[in-house]
């Protein structure tokens, strides 16, 4: 038997996989009471990285699919962006963040936060987000238990730490000293030099 499977490749699989049947997802939704408090300070009307699963999760007026192309889309509302993780060396996070910063820059006077793995020493995070002389990071205290049914169904923290990356004209001292009272965590203004 051993000889008949000595010249078979398997796929690289996880355990959730094996059990699951399912490849890996990038897709994990944010969890809900977060969401919520974010939403209360922000007032999102778009979500350009809406679960394909549950489109209307998140409750906001306008949302972007994987296969609508949130990156193709106009963001000239306050945007949550919860962007997709399961990707080569962070080249679809490296996407996202400069989508970000383009719309940010051309609607100043909207937010823009988007919920990244705190992966600081990453080329990705580097170069995008300490680069970067009017984002904000907002680390969160403790690992989020993202959704996912299929893959979390015991809704395991994340074994990575969470951190927003925050952009517009109109964060000022109040709405951070309000994000600090609502969602545990430590800010950090980037100095880019």
């Amino acid at each position: 038997m051993m000889e008949l499977l000595s010249g078979l490749t398997l796929p690289k699989t996880s355990f959730s996989q094996l059990v699951t049947g399912q490849r890996k997802s990038s897709e994990y939704g944010t969890p809900l009471e977060l969401f919520e408090k974010l939403h209360s300070i922000f007032n999102f009307g778009i979500d350009p990285c809406a679960l394909e699963s549950e489109p209307n999760r998140l409750n906001l007026a306008r949302i972007y699919t994987k296969a609508e192309n949130g990156l193709e889309k106009e963001w000239n509302d306050n945007t949550f962006i919860n962007p997709p993780f399961g990707t080569k060396k962070g080249e679809d996070i490296r996407a996202w963040i400069n989508k970000m910063q383009v719309e940010s820059n051309q609607h100043p006077r909207r937010f823009y936060v988007m919920l990244l793995p705190a992966r600081i020493e990453s080329n990705w995070f580097q170069e995008e987000i300490f680069s970067d002389p009017v984002g904000i990071l907002y680390v969160i205290r403790g690992r989020l238990k993202f959704y996912n049914p299929i893959l979390n169904k015991n809704e395991d923290p994340h074994p990575i730490g969470s951190v927003l990356y925050i952009r517009g004209m109109e964060v000022t001292p109040p709405i951070l000293y309000e994000l600090q009272k609502k969602v545990k965590g430590l800010y950090i203004h980037i100095v880019a030099g």
